[in-house]
């Protein structure tokens, strides 16, 4: 969950503050992966001094899992927590019949390296998983976020290809 270029709406501070925080989610990410029986890497947190050199702080990742024959595989996971919206399972999922994945340019860096987008409930108790292999299925939106208080280009994917897992 390193700073990149979508941040730059937020103030330097603010978005260390949300990055420190988002920690616990990776964490719970973590934790559930372990439990099925997953080697899981967590790299250390990398703040980056300042907004001008945030390009040297971007990260490869939020978690790794390693595949269990071949230690030297790594599969990528993205973890973002919804720090103010609860949800239990796809039944209560709060906006409609779409998540969203990520911000297209950050997804689109990525390419194929991410095996799933993975989103963290309030409470850290829900999670919903968007696997990669749904990618034909997303759409470009233009949507107001409220983290950096503008519009953004996001992928979004129909609720239907996620699924919703307690960690």
């Amino acid at each position: 969950m390193a700073a990149d270029r979508g941040e730059q709406g937020l103030s330097h501070e603010r978005f260390a503050g949300r990055l420190i925080a988002s920690s616990p989610a990776v964490f719970a990410v973590g934790l559930w992966l372990h439990r099925k029986g997953y080697s899981v890497e967590i790299p250390g947190l990398r703040l980056a001094p300042s907004p001008a050199e945030y390009a040297d702080y971007l990260d490869d990742g939020d978690l790794f899992v390693f595949v269990y024959w071949r230690y030297d595989v790594r599969h990528r996971y993205e973890v973002r927590h919804l720090p103010t919206t609860h949800f239990t399972s796809r039944r209560d999922w709060p906006f409609g019949d779409r998540i969203f994945v990520d911000r297209v340019a950050k997804v689109d860096r990525a390419g194929a390296d991410v095996i799933a987008y993975v989103t963290v409930s309030d409470d850290l108790k829900a999670i919903a998983v968007i696997p990669r292999n749904t990618r034909e299925h997303w759409r470009k939106v233009n949507v107001f976020n409220t983290s950096t208080n503008r519009m953004e280009d996001t992928y979004s994917c129909p609720l239907m290809y996620a699924d919703f897992e307690v960690p």
